[in-house]
């Protein structure tokens, strides 16, 4: 398995308000997250961090009590492993919940979620928000997540066409994130991770400047994870990035 990420600041933006996580927890088992923050001055950023941090060290722990002294994560049930990513989000969630509303500077703040998590043959996708996976599936380039978002729910409802969707001047609503309700529950699929030559996973300031068609093209090259993950910043921030852009490629 390879895995690279970078995140970009963006043209325009004075602060990165996305994070992200490549973490190896045991010989077949791999966690990959994007994080989009939202919020105030240094809420946004101070939002994908703290719920980054506490998801990962949340399902980092419960995996490892999996751990076998070969290093390998033996654990196969679905449900217990959905459970784990489940409780990961609840806590990140109540985290970011309390402070904003206790804390006037962290008021309205909240994060998205697009995450991998790797156990041997399976790949767990569990997202909250619209950063979003992909994955290049016989020469394909498939979109694993749906967004959380206005301009999804009227897209789905037939109310506005995809091209209507493109310029939307709604596009960046969402419809549920992290840390901006009480609670809140992610979407979580579960797919055999050999089926994917190269996973993505991106906030939306990618998905804002280059259309999937232009990200399946790239994948296509036969380049190494890190030079496609360059390329696909390098081509958004030529196009203006008027967004922070996080972007990372996990080839099993």
């Amino acid at each position: 398995m390879f895995f690279y990420g970078e995140s970009d600041i963006g043209a325009v933006r004075h602060e990165n308000q996305d994070c992200f996580c490549l973490t190896q927890i045991g010989e077949d088992c791999f966690i990959g997250a994007v994080l989009d923050g939202m919020g105030g001055l240094e809420a946004g950023s101070h939002a994908s961090e703290l719920a980054r941090d506490t998801f990962t060290k949340y399902v980092v722990k419960n995996l490892e009590k999996y751990k076998k002294s070969t290093g390998k994560i033996a654990l196969h049930d679905d449900t217990v492993v959905k459970n784990i990513l489940c409780e990961g989000v609840a806590r990140a969630n109540h985290a970011l919940y309390m402070e904003s509303i206790t804390l006037h500077s962290r008021s309205g703040m909240g994060t998205t979620l697009a995450s991998i998590l790797v156990i041997g043959k399976k790949a767990y996708i569990c997202h909250i928000g619209d950063s979003r996976v992909y994955g290049l599936i016989s020469g394909k380039l498939s979109r694993l997540t749906k967004d959380h978002s206005l301009v999804q729910y009227l897209l789905d409802s037939e109310q506005i066409s995809p091209s209507e969707a493109d310029g939307h001047p709604q596009k960046n609503v969402l419809l549920k994130a992290i840390g901006t309700e009480e609670t809140v529950s992610p979407d979580i699929s579960v797919m055999t991770f050999a089926k994917a030559k190269h996973y993505l996973i991106c906030s939306d300031g990618l998905t804002l400047h280059i259309s999937d068609g232009e990200i399946e093209k790239i994948l296509l090259a036969e380049t190494a994870a890190q030079d496609k993950v360059k390329e696909l910043i390098s081509l958004a921030r030529a196009r203006g990035e008027r967004d922070n852009t996080t972007v990372l490629i996990i080839t099993p």
